[in-house]
């Protein structure tokens, strides 16, 4: 599904952590801009980036992770156009990169493996803009 929700309403439950498809907030609480983000963004708000042809690279360290933050943010290009880089809790691996309806998880950095997701799903979304800046 990809029907816009109002802040604060109620929904049943994605079908992975992170989300890749489903309910979303609409303008003006999404899309996030573009970026990298020091605090956790709601799916509701991730989702409509992915709806719009955009990657999501997340990362889960209980300790700290400064060091795989890092590693993602190499992997975005300069002004991070089309991507969000942000910590998020409760994921079952410590790396994962989302696009719309599609998933990767790692346990460590993967230079390779992201690299081949980022080709094969930026830009395929139903709401696909090529280079789109919020």
């Amino acid at each position: 599904g990809r029907d816009h929700v109002e802040l604060g309403q109620r929904h049943t439950n994605y079908n992975s952590i992170p989300a890749t498809s489903g309910w979303h907030l609409g303008q003006p609480y999404g899309p996030a801009d573009w970026g990298i983000y020091e605090e956790a963004l709601p799916d509701e708000v991730l989702l409509h980036n992915l709806e719009h042809g955009g990657i999501g690279l997340h990362y889960n360290c209980p300790s700290g992770c400064a060091e795989t933050a890092e590693h993602l943010l190499g992997m975005a290009p300069a002004g991070f156009t089309q991507f969000v880089i942000s910590p998020y809790s409760n994921m079952g691996s410590k790396i994962a990169v989302t696009a719309w309806r599609r998933i990767l998880f790692l346990d460590e950095f993967d230079h390779d493996a992201i690299r081949g997701f980022i080709d094969a799903y930026l830009d395929r979304a139903p709401e696909s803009v090529r280079m789109n800046m919020f």
